[in-house]
């Protein structure tokens, strides 16, 4: 069974100019969250449905947004809520299977979900976000699924906290530092962790803020006002039956590929508002090596994998 760190987002297309960062390369094209205004970071609410099964799946959320002053490893020690642009807070958004099944959306806002969805998906773990392209490149909502079905075996304590930092972070709208198995002293490459005292590449770091206040237009771009909700500008029928979107049948086309042929970005187009933005589906696909199995340990890195991420 091979696996997949996914990465869906419901998209928004327009992107605007802004001043690079030298290192700043691994952003999602341009997805952002809005702000108020042009130096004001976006306040997001990180809504907690996870539940401690074989994993402390909250205690690894906790430490990816707000960080780990106990981390090992020094570099690692920041979460997502160290960065400028971002003002992150944890609310508790339910852990009922039925909840942690579906990990339905909350718009403005980000859900993270731990469940056994199942071999079958194929999937270790998938980010969602929902854009609108057009006037603006807004994410509208998030959400991170970690699936139990593979964690329950053969990963240690730091690659989950590398993958729950890592699909939480592709719900801000970054992409990967690296695919080749290296390390760059962040959660967003796809570093291999060996080890319960293996703390590498488990938190964020300066360059991935840097990246997110690329995309967020930092002082340069207008921004939509939050009193203006997103859900307003598109029918109410863009949200509804977009069917099981873990499911690789809801992805849509395939849009790019790895070096091996396989499908690793899919897009599912849903329309055209009255604004003339467009509102999609994005999935990231990354596969993992198909030798690697799922009752026992890896070995090396795995093909393709979003490590720690895709989700």
């Amino acid at each position: 069974m091979r696996l997949k760190n996914v990465l869906s987002l419901t998209t928004l297309a327009v992107l605007f100019a802004a001043a690079v960062p030298a290192d700043a390369t691994h952003g999602w094209s341009s997805y952002h969250w809005p702000r108020s205004c042009t130096t004001c970071p976006a306040v997001i609410t990180v809504y907690d449905s996870t539940l401690t099964t074989n994993t402390g799946w909250p205690t690894h959320l906790n430490r990816s947004v707000f960080g780990d002053s106990a981390n090992p490893n020094t570099t690692d020690r920041r979460g997502w809520n160290d960065s400028g642009v971002l003002t992150l807070s944890i609310t508790a958004g339910g852990n009922s299977s039925t909840t942690r099944s579906a990990c339905s959306p909350v718009t403005g806002a980000l859900r993270v979900c731990n469940y056994t969805y199942g071999t079958s998906t194929g999937w270790l773990g998938l980010a969602q976000i929902n854009t609108v392209s057009g006037s603006t490149s807004h994410i509208a909502w998030g959400t991170a699924k970690m699936n139990d079905s593979y964690f329950a075996s053969g990963y240690p304590s730091t690659e989950k906290r590398h993958v729950m930092c890592q699909e939480v972070g592709h719900d801000f709208g970054l992409g990967h530092t690296s695919e080749n198995g290296s390390s760059q002293n962040t959660c967003m490459d796809y570093y291999s962790n060996t080890g319960t005292s293996d703390w590498t590449s488990t938190g964020p770091n300066q360059h991935d803020f840097d990246q997110l206040k690329t995309q967020s237009h930092w002082s340069g771009a207008p921004v939509r006002p939050p009193t203006v909700p997103l859900v307003s500008r598109a029918p109410s029928d863009f949200d509804r039956d977009l069917g099981d979107l873990n499911d690789e049948s809801q992805w849509g086309e395939a849009v790019e590929f790895d070096s091996e042929g396989r499908g690793v970005v899919y897009e599912r187009i849903l329309g055209i508002d009255k604004d003339g933005d467009e509102h999609a589906i994005m999935t990231h696909v990354y596969w993992a090596d198909p030798l690697v199995p799922v009752d026992g340990p890896r070995e090396g890195p795995r093909d393709g994998q979003l490590k720690v991420q895709l989700p």
